[in-house]
């Protein structure tokens, strides 16, 4: 009885010692961020147009819709970080970073996140591809994306455009590939601003 006592005791204390070893694995979480706000010097902005706009959720591909984090290894094959996560829903995160870089830029007369009864316009768009690609040791940020800018008086889209980026993540890690994502989102966004002031000021 004591020998079998004693041995249930050694193989407590060893699960105990195995256990402490070994080092708890913790998930990681990335958000999307610009570096800095786009600015009215930035697009040579010198008068805000009088309009007042809506940044309105953006849809996105249900295989990228979700918090892990996506990595593509095939052409037609992806799969997803089990511990690199969004902080928050990539459409949310998008949409809110749009938000931020319109209401920042001051070419509008009012910016609104969501519903407002008064937008004279709305910009929304579709995320079509937000990955990590793995290539020959090497990993790539991929964005594909479109923005829609909607008359909402007449509920028309009149300004629509897309852009589809690949480029490398110098170091390597998903904190770089997340402010790889940021800082096209941001190019994306200004140049799009960009199109839009050039249409609406034609006015």
């Amino acid at each position: 009885m004591k020998r079998k006592l004693f041995l249930f005791s050694l193989l407590l204390l060893l699960l105990y010692v195995i256990g402490c070893g070994k080092k708890a694995v913790i998930r990681k979480y990335y958000v999307l961020e610009p570096d800095t706000l786009i600015t009215n010097q930035d697009m040579a902005i010198s008068a805000f147009l009088p309009y007042n706009v809506d940044v309105r959720e953006f849809t996105i591909a249900k295989a990228f819709s979700q918090p892990r984090i996506a990595v593509r290894l095939k052409s037609h094959k992806i799969n997803y970080y089990y511990y690199h996560l969004w902080a928050t829903h990539p459409s949310s995160a998008i949409t809110y970073m749009v938000f931020r870089l319109v209401e920042g830029c001051g070419m509008f007369k009012k910016t609104n996140l969501g519903f407002s009864v008064e937008a004279d316009y709305i910009i929304t768009g579709n995320i079509d591809k937000l990955e990590v690609i793995e290539k020959k040791n090497k990993l790539l940020a991929h964005l594909d994306m479109s923005f829609k800018l909607i008359d909402n008086r007449i509920d028309e889209v009149v300004l629509q455009k897309s852009y589809n980026h690949i480029v490398p993540v110098k170091d390597k890690s998903i904190n770089d590939f997340a402010a790889e994502i940021s800082n096209l989102l941001k190019q994306n966004t200004t140049d799009y601003l960009m199109q839009i002031h050039k249409q609406l000021s034609s006015k």
